[in-house]
């Protein structure tokens, strides 16, 4: 059986995804911001 913390050196992994106005911060706003976490099966597929 797999474990994910083998996988990534114990961290958990997570997927961090932002949509922002530009890619200026001093004058393009941080519309949105989204954690996802990942999930892995019996064999090791992640999802």
């Amino acid at each position: 059986m797999h474990e994910i913390k083998d996988r990534f050196r114990g961290f958990l992994p997570v997927v961090i995804d932002v949509e922002t106005a530009g890619f200026n911060n001093k004058t393009d706003a941080l519309l949105e911001i989204a954690a996802s976490i990942l999930r892995m099966d019996d064999d090791g597929e992640l999802y």
